[in-house]
């Protein structure tokens, strides 16, 4: 069995108006202080009395407007209303559920009418299951009209690091599930600024290098070639690094290729009839043109075949946050929703509060000796930064006599167990004492 809240049309944006005299139930007119926008067009809107979310709240379709102050309906309204309830038009009166097994087709599972009286409209499936995907879009009964479909979401539910799991975390903590003070889509800008805010401390962030050879996404190498774009990497930030794997059928090595400044990279190719060279020494990166957003990268020497591959290194965008199934690739997402906290608080007044979860988000401001346990936030994310870029396992380096650490790379290392009597008769033909 699987569970499905949908929530309900945003109707902020919408006309409204407020009842300008008591309706009682039996009558099918409603007295407004401004009908006008109610009705028109090849669209059959409805009215909503009340606001989403509150005991009483109901719709009916809009059959015909009186004058400027009357919406006419076609069947009466099952509550009495006050004086002064809020009136809404809405294009949407059912929303469509759609089912699509793992390895199947999407199915229509549900057409229901919103639950207007309800903070979402609650559908329940029986036979579903963790592996099933559901999507929904909203219907216009009378008009046949469909919105666009909502974001697939898995029969799982939202994972931690997803739009939609924050956005529920950030609403249960400013008390806000009605959507009363702030709306789904100014929660999710929120959760945005805050990637932006962390990109902006520094952009080498270890979760977005993209390691291509990892991926097997290089660039294939082309013989006489020497410029390559890198288009192809539609998350491209900025290169971190390159790669070339030469590989010829008797030899496959993958090595590093040096960064050359373009000043001295043009003097060092200023021989245009050169000779071409299969084993790639030096790169540069060449500006973005239309063809390539991302610009290129150049070569030398040029290879003579196509026995090789790029790949480089680089860190990649941040994933913009539009819609609920969108993922943010920071590894503690509970740091965005305290920046999104900050500003609902803020919003609501409660300035204390906002400075709380602000301090939250960018870190302990009295954590001046750097006391690990007080890390939060970006600080945090600082610290983490440190312990994924250097191994924490790996010993110190003990003391050695001048000359040792020397005859351990030229002999890579094949000296060790080797007495210090032997090195020196060895390699330094030291007189005993």
């Amino acid at each position: 069995m699987r569970r499905l809240r949908i929530p309900p049309p945003d109707l902020h944006r919408e006309e409204k108006t407020y009842l300008d005299a008591d309706y009682s139930t039996g009558s099918t007119a409603l007295t407004v202080i401004n009908a006008i926008g109610f009705a028109g067009g090849e669209v059959t809107f409805f009215v909503i009395v009340g606001e989403p979310g509150e005991d009483k709240t109901e719709h009916q379709q809009v059959s015909s407007l009186t004058g400027n102050t009357q919406i006419n309906v076609p069947a009466t309204f099952r509550f009495n209303h006050n004086k002064a309830t809020l009136i809404y038009r809405s294009p949407w009166d059912q929303v469509e559920i759609s089912k699509m097994p793992s390895g199947g087709s999407w199915t229509t599972i549900s057409e229901s009418r919103i639950q207007w009286d309800k903070n979402e409209t609650l559908y329940i499936d029986d036979d579903g299951v963790s592996t099933d995907s559901y999507r929904f879009r909203l219907w216009n009964s009378i008009s046949n009209i469909y919105s666009e479909y909502s974001p697939t979401v898995t029969g799982a539910g939202f994972a931690r690091n997803q739009v939609g799991f924050m956005l529920n975390r950030v609403r249960k903590n400013i008390n806000d599930m009605e959507r009363k003070i702030v709306s789904d889509d100014e929660i999710i800008e929120q959760l945005d600024s805050a990637q932006d805010l962390i990109k902006g401390v520094r952009q080498d962030w270890w979760f977005l290098l993209v390691d291509t050879f990892k991926q097997s996404t290089g660039i294939t190498i082309v013989a006489d070639t020497g410029t390559y774009s890198l288009a192809t990497y539609t998350d491209f930030s900025f290169l971190e690094s390159v790669r070339y794997r030469f590989d010829d059928g008797t030899d496959d090595i993958l090595r590093h290729i040096r960064f050359m400044d373009k000043l001295i990279f043009d003097d060092r190719i200023r021989d245009q009839d050169r000779d071409h060279d299969d084993q790639i020494e030096v790169y540069t990166l060449l500006p973005a043109d239309s063809s390539s957003d991302n610009g290129y990268i150049q070569v030398d020497p040029i290879p003579d075949n196509a026995n090789g591959t790029l790949y480089p290194n680089y860190y990649k965008t941040m994933t913009t946050l539009n819609d609920v199934a969108d993922e943010t690739p920071i590894p503690i997402p509970s740091i965005l929703e305290t920046y999104s906290i900050a500003m609902c608080e803020r919003i609501k007044g409660n300035e204390t509060k906002a400075e709380l979860y602000e301090n939250l988000f960018f870190g302990n401001p009295d954590n001046k000796q750097g006391n690990s346990r007080r890390n939060t936030g970006i600080q945090l994310l600082e610290r983490m930064q440190n312990a994924q870029t250097h191994p924490l396992g790996q010993p110190r380096n003990i003391k050695m006599w001048r000359g040792r650490k020397a005859i351990k790379e030229l002999m890579q290392d094949t000296s060790h167990g080797l007495s210090n009597d032997s090195l020196r008769e060895k390699y330094f033909d030291f007189p005993r004492r």
